[in-house]
């Protein structure tokens, strides 16, 4: 895309810093100002700053780690976004409470997401093997309202295709088309996944290229070759008592693995960064060749409680709803080790992704709308008869409230990047 002028670019993404504590309203740019008259009451940056301390505080990840979470949410508002679903949700039940409604009466309760965006979808393993793309994020399920999913969804796009240089109108329409692909989808129950010949453009290309990857090169990546894991810049020694303790509960749960080596995984994630994960290499009688067991702990759902309680964690409960949405749902298990949740499951070969550029966000918008429908569906409420003839009001109010939330979003943002950017 030919970039004619910086004039139509959120201010964060040109270098503009508003003085700490100023009105979102104010710092916003001119064509938003056009757009957007006459402006809601927006909640204050600063108290977003302070909702992500006191989180990180509970979710007692170290000074460290705190420090590398802040500056990745400084480097994108999208990647503040994504990084934040907690604060979403908080503004959701209080400020932003009565400007959530897609439509007057209330939504019918149903498993949702809880973190859904932009860059929740992906490549993995599906049915006998084959490689599918489909939703891939359920750790932060829930059972809540579909309009919740959405809303995040539509801010997350949004937000992307600003920052990646997209107008306004441009940003508008792809949340339009990803609302317009939900309401069809919910239509055409599923799975929550896509096979190979229902994509095209970059998905299918997608597809194809991690269906071609080997276990082999995956292992070459991550292992030394002699049984090991690789100790590098993502791959850590672990605390020996904690990794004793993995072990043991690991072996109990799968007894018919053989453990070769276990390696922390700390730099991971955006919500989840400076949680416990991990890699083990295992060798299992039915495979040829060693492979890699993910263990990751549970981040409690922000979506009817944001906070940062780690002893909310429930992995039976993540896996559960997966099922419950049609997620590919083959082989792993959940444990708890103190007040910790965990879930495991396979660090795949076929896994993969598209990013947020324009470019892939117009491939995915309305496939991943599509799937959200889907997924909602397994709850078998009767989303449809919710909606009934109004889908051009929620269409406009899905695009409303993205364009309204995505606004806060910027100013959140460039709070944080005044602050916590390495550059600022």
């Amino acid at each position: 895309m030919t970039i004619r002028s910086l004039s139509h670019l959120p201010l964060a993404q040109h270098g503009r810093l508003p003085t700490s504590g100023r009105n979102p309203v104010a710092a916003s740019d001119p064509v938003e100002q056009v757009e957007f008259e006459p402006r809601p009451q927006f909640r204050a940056p600063a108290e977003a700053l302070k909702f992500m301390a006191d989180f990180n505080s509970q979710l007692g990840i170290s000074e460290e780690m705190v420090a590398e979470k802040n500056q990745l949410m400084a480097e994108s508002s999208h990647a503040f976004f994504r990084a934040s679903p907690a604060l979403f949700y908080h503004d959701l039940h209080t400020t932003y409470q009565n400007r959530s409604k897609l439509l007057p009466d209330p939504a019918p309760t149903v498993a949702v997401l809880g973190d859904a965006h932009a860059l929740n979808a992906g490549t993995f393993r599906g049915p006998e093997g084959q490689t599918v793309w489909g939703l891939n994020d359920f750790d932060q399920a829930e059972m809540g309202s579909p309009e919740w999913d959405l809303e995040r969804l539509g801010v997350s796009l949004y937000v992307a295709a600003r920052s990646g240089g997209e107008t306004a109108e441009d940003a508008t329409d792809l949340v339009r088309k990803m609302g317009r692909a939900y309401l069809e989808g919910l239509s055409d129950p599923g799975p929550s996944y896509l096979q190979e010949h229902e994509v095209s453009g970059r998905i299918r290309k997608l597809v194809e290229k991690s269906g071609a990857k080997t276990q082999g090169a995956l292992l070459e990546k991550w292992t030394d070759g002699n049984g090991k894991l690789k100790r590098d810049e993502e791959l850590v020694e672990p605390d020996a008592g904690r990794g004793a303790e993995l072990k043991k509960v690991l072996q109990a749960k799968f007894p018919s693995l053989k453990f070769l080596d276990l390696a922390s995984k700390p730099h991971s994630g955006g919500s989840t960064r400076g949680l416990e994960r991990y890699y083990s290499l295992v060798e299992s009688p039915d495979r040829a060749e060693p492979w890699i067991l993910e263990i990751k702990a549970v981040l409690p759902s922000p979506v009817q409680v944001p906070d940062g309680d780690l002893s909310r964690g429930d992995g039976e409960k993540v896996l559960e709803l997966q099922r419950l949405m049609g997620g590919q749902v083959d082989g792993p298990q959940a444990f708890q080790l103190g007040k910790i949740a965990f879930f495991t499951r396979e660090r795949e070969r076929e896994k993969g992704s598209l990013k947020d550029k324009p470019e892939h966000l117009q491939d995915s918008a309305e496939a991943i709308g599509k799937l959200l429908a889907r997924a909602h569906s397994g709850s078998k409420a009767d989303i449809k008869g919710w909606v009934d003839s109004r889908e051009d009001q929620l269409l406009e109010n899905l695009v409303s409230f993205s364009r309204t939330y995505a606004r806060q979003v910027e100013s959140d943002f460039r709070e944080w990047q005044a602050k916590y950017s390495l550059a600022g």
